[in-house]
């Protein structure tokens, strides 16, 4: 069940934008028109590198996720990408690298941005 979220949060990085909002409102369609944005290398390595973050293959999703942000290091689904698969490789310092890189790059994205604790 873990995977499925983190391939469900993967999914939604992609789509961030400074306008985000919560995770429960997001529909569908948003994730179909986020992903018309994107070019057909970096679908096929978004795609490949969930199926293999999927199926456990954590070094195969991490290649898949490198080779997305060698075509667009603005890219903040891959940069995700690299820190689930490096968490899960249990490389906790490149993990918080990739995720630092992922936050920069889509600064409204509300899953990948910890809540100011409440007073």
């Amino acid at each position: 069940m873990n995977r499925y979220w983190a391939a469900a949060a993967l999914a939604i990085a992609l789509g961030c934008r400074p306008d985000d909002q919560e995770t429960g409102s997001i529909e569908a369609a948003d994730v179909r028109g986020a992903r018309s944005d994107v070019s057909p290398e970096v679908a096929m390595h978004l795609d490949s590198g969930n199926a293999a973050y999927r199926a456990g293959d954590y070094p195969g999703a991490l290649r898949h996720y490198r080779a997305i942000v060698r075509a667009d290091d603005k890219h903040a689904a891959g940069w995700f990408g690299i820190y689930m698969a490096q968490l899960a490789l249990g490389n906790a310092p490149a993990a918080d690298s990739a995720l630092k890189r992922a936050q920069k790059r889509a600064r409204g994205a509300t899953l990948i941005h910890p809540k100011p604790a409440e007073p």
